[in-house]
């Protein structure tokens, strides 16, 4: 929702949904409200009219409404409740603020995907009549060729054919590629229909294995797009409606995917696969696309189909390669769940689970650097169940690291001990930049680094501006590589750097964060999450440091609207193309994703490693924003972040809007 008013910037926020196509929010303007827009995803019929009502919230109402909010952050985090109370009481008091509350640590309940479906699912038969309009809309209606691999005596082809009848979109055909004596060996509405039925072929291929399937199903496809089903997929009945929607709406695009989910003799299990927006560095070591996926059939045929040789891993081979010559804007993501997974046999996998050997894995990976010339090696990493890719810059180039500080000497110690003393990267330098230190034992140290030509040290006076600060010393850095780090960061992994800046010096990546732990190992940072709280928060908080997060992430080096700045590094020349740090706006809080997101606008793409791994001990020398100074302080950053990035807000690309905005445990969306 956008509201805008004579004379201010437009307020954005996301209401909270109370059902499906229902919701409710509350906010606070500092001047009256000229005009109220409506952002609307989903499907729903705009054709019926949007019943809007907005009230004055009763102060009693108010008063409950806060009082419930307090009881549960005294229960669930309570050394944050000071602090959030004056930071809501500031951000009331001067006004023009959503009254979101920030996310929240606490665990979804055991039942959320039961929940979730019952508030907010599809209901594909009880509401054929709106999809029936839908279906009338479509500009054209192209034929989806259902591409279907029978290589083992216990595929059940009658339910993929029931299903298939089912389906709302009527432009259908399925083919099978099958060894024919396997066909033969046992009757099925398949082999009785196949003389009547033009809408079901059955092809012989040369060989019984699942490659060779494929491409023989393929070669006899005549729709103009392909959709290729593994063992065990339910299309549900408004699949084929949904793909040829979003191929109707974006006629340039060449592939399109969508959620899924798993079926047991109980039905729909806890494991829904809410898939982030197209993410290339994912996608690199695994196929986290899955199914369904809707090709070009054409443009299958061009690349040659499936590869054989590569067996357990020829899905991601395929996908690697198809989406090579394509645009980001080419590649969609349909955020809905459109197919089910049986839980038996699935031998070519689902999204984000290993598939094949990892020697074939390694292999596709490789084969698919080499392609592009890049210079990196796939390998078998313990801390993730799928390849990691180590690339190696051919030249090393130096880093110019930049660590802010204020006395607390103990703390700036080991933080520059450990970069000296573990990091295994060749060329870097460190650039203290000292704020007004004045303790004995800080100017000590700063003494004792008079030997070390790696070190250099630059005062800085005035009021804190984080920005500022990081900006004067990028003035002096000598480094082509520019990494942002707090004063309380500890090297835990000598390669640390070494990975990071294998993804900084590749020319399409802009940020690069790191993998940061409290000091207990449970986790601090593994990327920023737009829309966390109403503005921005931390994924996978307090996750433990081996979990491998919601669809592997923990363990997965992917692509992330933003990433924090205790240790972020970046290209010289892309931070200065950005114009640095917005030192005005953004003095302490958020300027790392007012950052990222200039750098993301400007057509990079940010990143983020699990492999590059420190600890973080969170923000010590600065301390809690819990004075009404700070805290109003805070409240103008809020303010400025979603004046200058509300859009973007509600609606973060690497993160479902299935996922809950009040939480940052990556669990469902209940409200």
């Amino acid at each position: 929702m956008e509201l805008r008013s004579s004379g201010s910037p437009p307020l954005f926020f996301r209401p909270t949904l109370v059902g499906r196509n229902h919701f409710s929010g509350r906010f606070r303007s500092a001047k009256p409200i000229d005009q109220i827009l409506l952002h609307l995803s989903g499907s729903g019929d705009l054709d019926r009219p949007i019943r809007l009502e907005i009230s004055r919230i009763p102060r009693l109402l108010g008063a409950a409404h806060l009082t419930r909010r307090a009881l549960q952050v005294l229960r669930d985090e309570p050394g944050t409740l000071i602090g959030r109370a004056t930071q809501y009481l500031s951000r009331l008091r001067h006004g023009g603020s959503v009254l979101t509350t920030g996310g929240s640590p606490v665990a979804s309940p055991p039942d959320a995907y039961s929940r979730w479906i019952e508030l907010f699912d599809e209901h594909p038969l009880r509401d054929q009549s709106r999809h029936a309009a839908r279906l009338e809309r479509l500009s054209a209606r192209p034929l989806m060729s259902i591409l279907l691999p029978v290589h083992a005596q216990g595929q059940n082809i009658d339910l993929v054919i029931g299903d298939l009848e089912r389906q709302l979109y009527p432009e259908w055909e399925l083919v099978i590629g099958a060894d024919e004596e396997l066909i033969s060996a046992r009757p099925s509405r398949a082999s009785r229909d196949r003389r009547g039925n033009d809408r079901i072929k059955i092809v012989r291929a040369r060989s019984a294995d699942r490659t060779a399937l494929l491409n023989t199903a393929l070669q006899a496809a005549s729709g103009e797009f392909a959709i290729p089903l593994p063992v065990g997929a339910r299309l549900r009945p408004h699949a084929l409606l949904e793909l040829a929607l979003a191929a109707d709406l974006h006629p340039t695009a060449g592939l399109f995917y969508a959620d899924e989910d798993r079926l047991d003799g109980e039905g729909r299990r806890q494991a829904p696969r809410f898939k982030p927006a197209w993410s290339p560095d994912l996608l690199a070591s695994h196929d986290y696309l899955g199914h369904p996926t809707l090709f070009r059939t054409h443009s299958l045929k061009e690349i040659g189909g499936w590869r054989p040789g590569v067996d357990g891993a020829e899905d991601h081979d395929l996908k690697l390669r198809y989406t090579q010559s394509l645009e980001p804007r080419e590649i969609i993501h349909i955020a809905k769940v459109l197919l089910h997974r049986e839980e038996s046999g699935t031998p070519d996998g689902a999204a984000g689970e290993p598939s094949g050997g990892m020697e074939a894995r390694l292999r596709v990976i490789s084969e698919h650097l080499a392609r592009q010339s890049i210079r990196a090696d796939a390998i078998a990493d313990p801390r993730s169940p799928h390849p990691r890719i180590v690339y190696a810059p051919e030249d090393p180039p130096l880093v110019s690291l930049l660590i802010p500080t204020r006395d607390n000497a103990r703390l700036l110690d080991a933080c520059v001990s450990s970069i000296i003393q573990r990091t295994r990267y060749p060329s870097f330098e460190i650039i203290v930049i000292d704020h007004e230190s004045q303790s004995p034992e800080t100017l000590r140290l700063f003494a004792s680094w008079a030997g070390e030509p790696r070190i250099r040290i630059m005062r800085y006076e005035g009021p804190f501006n984080y920005s500022d600060i990081n900006n004067r010393a990028a003035g002096i850095a000598r480094g082509s590589i520019l990494g942002l780090i707090n004063n309380d960061i500890e090297v835990i992994s000598g390669d640390w750097l070494d990975e990071m800046v294998g993804y900084a010096v590749r020319p399409q990546i802009g940020c690069v964060g790191a993998k940061l732990y409290y000091s207990n190992d449970t986790v601090q940072h593994a990327g920023i999450v737009l829309g966390l709280g109403g503005g921005a928060g931390h994924g996978h908080k307090f996750a433990p440091r081996h979990d491998r997060g919601y669809l592997d992430q923990l363990a997965s080096v992917r692509n992330i609207s933003a990433v924090t700045a205790a240790c972020l590094l970046v290209r010289t020349e892309v931070f200065w193309e950005v114009g640095g740090l917005d030192a005005h706006a953004f003095a302490v809080a958020f300027n790392d994703v007012d950052f990222c997101l200039k750098i993301a606008a400007a057509g990079y793409t940010n990143v983020w490693t699990p492999f590059a791994e420190l600890y973080h001990h969170e923000s010590v020398s600065r301390g809690l924003d819990v004075t009404p100074a700070k805290a109003k302080r805070f409240a103008g950053e809020v303010r400025a972040l979603r004046e200058r990035w509300g859009r973007w807000l509600l609606s973060d690309p690497y993160y479902s809007p299935h996922l809950s905005v009040e939480a940052e445990d990556y669990g469902l969306r209940l409200r």
